[in-house]
């Protein structure tokens, strides 16, 4: 069986489907926007008392929905129950990724496989924020879906796989903005031992892989793509798109639609 087919197989298999629940379907106005954009980040300015990465989804929030996306924010590393509701002007829904249990619908081997992930910080926050990101692909599937992770934390890894084995739908695009992974961190404050080295290993290889392998990859500055070069990462499919910029969503959309032109 050819990849292609047993992701088809897996797409039309009902037991494998992620949805939002009614009283979460009830809070989507309009019904069935053209574009949505599902931002998903452990930072966002307003919601916590930081900059950097909550600076630039702030801002790109804000210019995508001044340019006609519905923007939805999937907050990772949070236990605030947010149940989707509007709490800032730029996003239409705000959820946490804590809450897949409560706000999808869920099947068997979703549960199964959180269950299995409940030691691993790691793998349950990225594995939670594909079941968000295929529930998103699932309601909205008329819709062109742009979606943005960060590459820290590697919080982008399982709906990327996802989306290479073609479950998330040719609709649906995912992109990866550089910001700071590990092994920048803790080169530049020079931390050199490492308490858990097999966790960190496997951190370090999430965050190569989502930038990697993303449909887009974005990086703020030439010297940290130098930096994680020297790490052996490809960059070269990568398009420079400097911080906090007022255009910086412009730039994100086009990217996207030269994307969706291939």
């Amino acid at each position: 069986m050819t990849q292609h087919e047993l992701a088809s197989r897996i797409i039309g298999d009902h037991h494998l489907e992620v949805s939002f629940k009614a009283e979460v379907i009830e809070q989507f106005q309009p019904i069935n926007p053209k574009k949505v954009a599902l931002l998903v980040s452990c930072e966002y300015e307003g919601i916590f008392k930081n900059g950097g990465i909550g600076t630039h989804y702030k801002t790109l929030s804000e210019q995508l929905t001044k340019d006609g996306w519905y923007v939805i924010l999937l907050l990772c590393q949070t236990s605030e129950m947010l149940d989707g509701k509007p709490i800032i002007p730029a996003v239409k829904q705000v959820f946490a990724n804590y809450e897949a249990f409560q706000l999808l619908n869920l099947q068997p081997v979703h549960l199964a496989a959180l269950d299995g992930m409940r030691y691993s910080h790691l793998d349950f926050q990225s594995y939670a924020c594909f079941l968000f990101t295929q529930a998103v692909a699932h309601h909205f599937s008329t819709a062109q879906i742009y979606v943005e992770f960060h590459e820290m934390n590697g919080i982008g890894y399982h709906t990327i796989q996802a989306k290479r084995a073609q479950i998330l739908g040719e609709h649906c695009v995912v992109a990866v903005t550089m910001h700071s992974g590990h092994e920048w961190v803790y080169e530049a404050n020079e931390w050199f031992a490492e308490l858990y080295p097999e966790t960190f290993d496997q951190l370090c290889e999430y965050e190569r892989y989502t930038f990697e392998n993303a449909d887009l990859a974005f990086f703020p500055s030439y010297y940290l793509k130098a930096r994680v070069e020297s790490y052996g990462w490809k960059t070269a499919h990568a398009k420079h798109m400097p911080y906090f910029i007022p255009l910086i969503a412009k730039d994100h959309t086009q990217a996207l639609e030269m994307r969706s032109d291939c």
